[in-house]
């Protein structure tokens, strides 16, 4: 009893519980099973053991015990006495209890919450790295994971957590006694009194660096998990050791053993959202295909109910189909597609409801008749913002923040031309509801992924949730749905805001939504319109865009129907104004440079180019997901049957209440989302890798990695049984000789006997085959020079000035050689080997402004120096073009061409002063600096057509030919793109101080 009095010491986890209830004597037992009821305390490990191990003697037979006092004994000395011995002896025993149930928590390598490498900043303030498991109430460090050297314990019931800033790469957290009193156990877990030797570690506190911000945010989430002893990681006894019962009623199931065929589908149907592969399953399908298996009579699991939602997974989940939706109907733009003529048979019904409402009334609570509603529910019709997708994914490729808001403006606009014939309101969702889709991009072979529930009947809330992880973006919001009644209008207010989050740039875009107008209702014609104030703004870059919907005019005209207008700022600055109609055009124009562009037209051909949208096939679909549940409505929507409609829909409201009398005063629990109690927003649950984890009762770090690779587009390849040690060794030397090959790699961190296919499937997970660089040797003398350049040609006007250069273009390519993707039991192509190479062509060429000048060949065998450079001039460019272009053109044009030694000698200056180029008109270039010639990117236009798919000549002239064509084919925009760049070059030569800007 004293050694584990002292083990308790060692490792005591927990404050003191608080002293036991009072009983009756005469109920104690004689055996030593019987428990006080004891507080649990706060959360901690030592009081939920001793709660659970109370509650498992709750059941067990109670025998009464004889007094064996003697009668002169006053009576309340007898029970001082026994209360006393009783206490001592059960506390005796639970002492020794917990401090069993700890030490196998300790020693079982299953219950483990999160394990992986850290570095950790020693006293001296050098860092270390450490390998540290996560058990609860504890942190084990270790020298390697394979747990034979340990450091030390930190017990966290007396530690804090916070997080650190810090100039180094990582994400950076601290433990620390707030106190200032030691964090460290005396013993380790194996009863260890000395740990491994390693650099001295502070007393009090300790400070971590993990690798990345979503390795550390993924440890603090675990911590604050251990450190409030939750529940998702139970302690497991072995039922009958030791005569015991087991202290706990389920194992915790964490396993650390890679994932089997049937688990990983399992997680492949969780994950849908985070791998953005659009034929496997969301998180929703789980819960929802578990709650329909757990409860086979086809009522809803809420709350209340006595099996958990999360937690109830059904052994058998087959993969979701989703199939592209049938066409759909888009009416054209204007004022008529907005009115609608009541029907005499309606106007009834009209008026009747009409005598009910008051004005200002709110309309929610409201039944509506059927002949007003849209055949779909407000959670399909959020979805219509989502068709132009893909003016995401290239706004995140944007450099700059003024183009990422007008490419996300532009989206913006893109959900609204797409309307019901006439004034048509879509189904109010019940509580609970769901829908989900996702569309396909084919340019980048993702997928965009929606989902969203009803999580509020009274107010009706809906929340949403979209994501593409592969193109960088996610989109999370919430809307609350009012409506008021004005006498002849009544308007729709989407009270709420969506959150746009470009993860690759960390910026966070708050979008608002316009209200909808429905006037004339008494009298006039029955109009549908939008109006209101709207914004998209992001704090990191300062940037504005906001937008005012404007109503009609009482004695407005045609045009002035669904006009909108706004600006786009940066600060205090105005960039752009914006104009137009929200279902036809929208201009742009530029405050500095007064250009006018379209932003945004809805035109038959942008319309070809939504993209296509994917749904759940119907059988497959939950009872409570949209389509399924309102499909009686629907359908008698569409057979013009309101009767019929009116009764459907009468019965899905009347179950709706139902439910509510039945669950009372107790709170609907969404199964999607969950309401941020900090930020009072309503957030999607299954993004954190955590709580997947628990859901799949397997170990974080499993869940974690198949993400990871997932969303990379990695596939399982099979893996060498190397340490974690040598991997990490072999990714340094891999960063530090990128060219080398991989058996250089290898025996370079003194690594032998693994297969050639093995270390290419290792070095292919942590990077990509690709070609080096081509970079201009930049001294300190040409930056600077680069500087001056950029300097004194800024408020040059570019569209003056004739950009040359030459290019030699071989018969078989840049490099002689390609790459292709060449599947199992393929036969490679074949690609000619020549012994001399083949030889190549001299191509010279131009561009001004929108027109390309050239190409010109040079004779094969001629080598250009000042002589024959200054005659293929003569004979092609001077004769050719120049000669044919007016006197004021000739007198305004400038030069230019690089330093090359035939084009910079005096022989070749002085040649161009004869023919009238010179001084002005003649630029000067710096030296090094072939990244600031626009007709560069010109020939890699050009040499990207003529080697398509490894193509390679069999003769020079037809290589020549494939030129010319390539250079016909480039049209007159991309080479006003290129001229226009040039101001932008100039300013990122300054920005860099000179440095390489690249192409």
């Amino acid at each position: 009893m004293k050694e584990e009095s002292v083990f308790y010491q060692k490792f005591s986890l927990c404050p003191m519980v608080t002293p036991p209830l009072k009983v009756d004597p005469h109920l104690l037992s004689d055996g030593d099973n019987e428990i006080y009821p004891l507080s649990p305390g706060k959360n901690t490990l030592l009081s939920l053991t001793l709660w659970s191990l109370r509650h498992s003697h709750l059941g067990s037979e109670k025998k009464t015990l004889p007094c064996p006092f003697h009668v002169r004994w006053s009576f309340k000395g007898t029970i001082r006495s026994f209360k006393g011995t009783v206490q001592k002896k059960n506390y005796r025993q639970e002492k020794k209890r917990a401090a069993k149930e700890l030490f196998r928590a300790l020693k079982d390598p299953s219950v483990v919450i999160m394990s992986d490498w850290l570095k950790i900043r020693g006293t001296l303030k050098s860092w270390t790295k450490l390998w540290c498991v996560l058990k609860p109430g504890v942190l084990l460090i270790y020298k390697s994971p394979k747990v034979d050297h340990w450091v030390g314990t930190i017990l966290l019931s007396t530690c804090k957590l916070i997080e650190r800033p810090s100039k180094k790469d990582g994400f950076c957290f601290k433990l620390y006694h707030p106190l200032d009193q030691s964090i460290w156990a005396v013993k380790g877990p194996k009863g260890e009194n000395v740990g491994s030797i390693t650099q001295p570690l502070p007393s009090s506190h300790l400070i971590f660096r993990a690798v990345s911000e979503l390795d550390g945010r993924c440890w603090m989430d675990a911590l604050e998990l251990a450190l409030s002893c939750s529940s998702l990681y139970k302690l497991t006894s072995k039922a009958g050791r030791d005569g015991e019962q087991s202290s706990s009623s389920a194992s915790s199931n964490l396993h650390p053993s890679p994932l089997t065929e049937h688990e990983l589908a399992q997680l492949k149907a969780i994950l849908v959202m985070e791998t953005d592969r659009y034929s496997d399953k969301s998180e929703v399908e789980v819960h929802e295909e578990s709650d329909n298996v757990a409860n086979e009579n086809g009522h809803r699991l809420s709350e209340e109910s006595d099996m958990d939602q999360s937690d109830d997974l059904s052994p058998a989940l087959k993969a979701t189909s989703y199939v592209e939706q049938s066409q759909e109907e888009i009416v054209e733009a204007g004022e008529a597609a907005q009115t609608e003529a009541v029907s005499e048979e309606n106007k009834g019904l009209m008026w009747t409801l009409l005598k009910q409402l008051r004005p200002g009334m709110d309309l929610s609570k409201v039944v509506l008749p059927t002949f007003i509603l849209e055949p779909r529910s407000f959670l399909d019709k959020l979805s219509d913002n989502y068709y132009h997708a893909n003016l995401l994914s290239e706004a995140v490729k944007e450099k700059d923040a003024y183009s990422r808001l007008k490419k996300i403006l532009r989206w913006y606009m893109s959900g609204f031309y797409k309307k019901p014939k006439g004034l048509k309101k879509p189904y109010n969702p019940v509580l609970g509801e769901t829908f989900r889709c996702c569309w396909h991009h084919p340019e980048t072979n993702s997928c965009t992924f929606y989902i969203a529930e009803q999580v509020s009947h009274h107010p009706p809330i809906s929340a949403f949730y979209v994501c593409n992880k592969k193109d960088g973006f996610c989109i999370n919001g919430s809307i609350l749905a009012k409506s008021k009644f004005y006498g002849n209008s009544l308007s729709a207010i989407l009270d709420g805001k969506a959150k746009l989050v470009f993860l690759t740039r960390d910026e966070e875009y708050v979008i608002t939504m316009p209200y909808a107008n429905c006037k004339g209702i008494l009298y006039g014609t029955m109009t549908l319109e939008l109006g209101g104030k709207i914004a998209i703004s992001c704090v990191k870059t300062k940037c504005v865009a906001e937008l005012e919907f404007k109503l009609k005019p009482f004695l407005g005209t045609m045009g002035q129907v669904n006009q909108i207008s706004g600006k786009i700022c940066h600060g205090e600055e105005v960039l752009a104004t914006v104009d137009g109609h929200w279902d036809r055009e929208v201009y742009l124009t530029e405050c500095i440079s007064g250009q006018r562009e379209v932003l945004w037209n809805p035109s038959p051909e942008m319309r070809k180019q939504r993209l296509k949208r994917r749904v759940v096939q119907l059988e497959q679909q939950g009872q409570f997901e949209s389509e399924r549940l309102w499909r009686h409505v629907t359908s008698a929507i569409l057979r013009q049957d309101q009767n019929r409609a009116t009764q459907e829909k009468f019965l899905l409201e009347e179950a709706q209440r139902k439910e509510a009398r039945e669950r009372g005063g107790r709170l609907w629990c969404p199964r999607l989302f969950t309401l941020d109690s900090i930020t009072n927003e309503w957030v999607y649950k299954y993004t954190d890798t955590l709580k997947i984890a628990k859901l799949l009762k397997r170990d974080h770090q499993t869940i974690k990695r198949f993400i990871q690779n997932s969303q990379q587009g990695h596939v399982e390849k099979p893996r060498c049984k190397i340490t974690a040690h040598e991997l990490r060794k072999v990714k340094r030397a891999a960063a530090k000789m990128p060219l080398a090959t991989s058996l250089a790699i290898f025996q370079s961190c003194n690594i032998t006997g693994v297969p050639k296919s093995t270390r290419c499937a290792i070095l292919s997970d942590m990077a990509k085959v690709r070609k080096a660089e081509r970079r201009p040797p930049l001294k300190k003398t040409h930056k600077l020079k680069r500087q001056d350049w950029a300097k004194k040609y800024l408020k040059t006007d570019f569209s003056k000035v004739l950009w040359t250069d030459e290019m030699r273009v071989s018969i078989d390519g840049p490099d002689g050689w390609a790459r292709g993707w060449i599947g199992k039991g393929q036969r490679a192509p074949v690609r000619l080997r020549r012994q001399q190479g083949g030889g190549g062509v001299l191509v010279w060429a131009g561009i001004i402004k929108d027109d390309l000048v050239g190409p010109f060949r040079v004779e094969d065998g001629v080598k250009l120096n000042s002589q024959t450079y200054c005659q293929f001039l003569e004979d092609t460019f001077f004769k050719q073009w120049y000669r044919k272009k007016s006197a004021s053109f000739k007198k305004n044009m400038v030069f230019m061409q690089d330093n090359a030694p035939s084009h910079a000698s005096k022989y070749s200056t002085a040649w161009l002063a004869r023919k009238g180029i010179k001084e002005e008109k003649l630029m000067t270039w710096p030296p090094c600096s072939p990244d600031l010639n626009p007709i560069d990117n010109l020939w890699s236009i050009i040499k990207c057509e003529i080697y398509k798919e490894g193509k390679q000549y069999t003769s020079l002239n037809i290589v020549w030919e494939a030129v010319v064509a390539a250079a016909r084919n480039v049209d007159g925009e991309q080479i006003k793109t290129l001229t226009e760049s040039m101001d932008g070059r100039l300013l990122s030569v300054l920005a860099k101080k000179g440095g390489y800007i690249g192409r």
